[in-house]
């Protein structure tokens, strides 16, 4: 069998053993925590970078349904699929059009009035969100009144 016949040598390969544990263990550690690192970096310069591009909801550089009061990111899915996908698409379609559209849709999607939306999709297909912006808080505000 084994036999040891220098106990020094046996507590010397010991810590041998124990150093190459700990340096194991502190990669393992460092090399997740770069990882982690460069994630929070990545995520991070991603972040500046969609802030900076898109500073306030206006900025945009494509067309971002979204903008037209009543169209929320369900809706402009739906309305994508039945292939209103640009300011142009609402701008083309009258308002029965998107009556009609909406209608065939079913549930709340029948009671919106897209009457305004061929107006705020020419305001913003021209790229003029001050406007915009304008007219949707004269239509909040008309709202507020009628109400």
């Amino acid at each position: 069998m084994f036999q040891i016949s220098n106990p020094q040598m046996l507590s010397s390969s010991f810590e041998i053993l124990t150093m190459l544990l700990w340096a194991f263990l502190l990669w393992v550690l460092f090399s997740h925590s770069r990882k982690t690192c460069e994630k929070w970096a990545w995520s991070n310069k991603a972040t500046s970078v969609i802030a900076s591009e898109s500073a306030t909801k206006w900025n945009t550089q494509s067309d971002d349904l979204q903008l037209i009061e009543w169209i929320w990111p369900a809706l402009e899915k739906i309305l994508q699929k039945n292939g209103v996908s640009s300011y142009k698409d609402i701008i083309n379609l009258d308002i029965s059009g998107l009556e009609d559209l909406l209608t065939s849709l079913g549930g709340r999607y029948a009671s919106y009035n897209p009457t305004t939306w061929p107006d705020q999709a020419d305001l913003a297909k021209r790229k003029k969100w001050s406007e915009l912006e304008e007219y949707q808080e004269i239509m909040k505000n008309s709202k507020k009144k009628s109400s």
